[in-house]
């Protein structure tokens, strides 16, 4: 474990753990390190994270650990290196969760390659936890469940249930009584970049100004595990 430089101030017990140890079978290059109008996808992620209302970032890396430490300013951030990446999101959720500090009351488990998630969305679903007390926040557009996911700390013993690439969708599933859907007005929040085809039209539409909803309607009905709203408490 490594810090990537001094920790922010401010005393949040929030923590958000970025999943970036992931191969790039689809992109064809390392996702965290392909830029999206002249940034890196991980540095879109980790500049949304908002450091008055989340005190800790952890970010997980594994393949072109290396590489990435070398081309994006993690100073803020607790790194960890997963060995094992090929063993599934899940492996990386486990050494992500194990890095939270011992005075963190909830966690967002983030997505590397989701780098158009508006920062206010942070602050909607920290509040709304406070509010309704309850263990898992989820933030809903048009209906979707997308990321980030906030989970009450009391779930990190259950990490270690989960294997392969199910990630923590699977705490969701198995705790929707416990679970808080917030609908939102941020179509980032299902938007998560997996091939070149999504990153060109993603660009195009940043840099046109044009609307991202068409983008992340394409990527959350092309085949992506994405769960429509449930039997969750809903946030009205």
């Amino acid at each position: 474990m490594a810090k990537g430089g001094p920790s922010p101030v401010g005393q949040s017990r929030i923590a958000a753990i970025v999943l970036a140890a992931g191969g790039a079978a689809r992109m064809g290059s390392p996702k965290p390190l392909t830029e999206l109008d002249g940034r890196t996808l991980l540095s879109w992620v980790l500049g949304a994270i908002p450091r008055s209302a989340v005190g800790e970032t952890i970010v997980v890396l594994g393949a072109w650990a290396d590489e990435i430490r070398a081309g994006v300013d993690l100073t803020g951030c607790t790194v960890v290196e997963n060995p094992e990446p090929a063993a599934g999101m899940s492996s990386s959720l486990r050494r992500g969760v194990a890095a939270v500090s011992a005075t963190t009351e909830a966690f967002f488990v983030v997505l590397g390659d989701a780098p158009l998630v508006r920062p206010t969305t942070y602050h909607e679903l920290i509040a709304a936890r406070l509010r309704a007390r309850v263990r898992i926040v989820v933030p809903l557009y048009a209906g979707l469940r997308g990321h980030p996911v906030l989970f009450d700390r009391s779930l990190s013993s259950e990490v270690d249930r989960i294997t392969g690439d199910r990630g923590a969708r699977a705490l969701v599933l198995e705790h929707a009584s416990e679970t808080l859907e917030v609908p939102l007005e941020d179509p980032g929040v299902l938007i998560d970049l997996d091939t070149p085809g999504d990153l060109r039209e993603a660009e195009d539409r940043l840099r046109s100004g044009a609307s991202l909803v068409p983008l992340a309607l394409r990527l959350a009905s092309s085949g992506r595990p994405r769960e429509r709203s449930s039997a969750g408490a809903r946030l009205r």
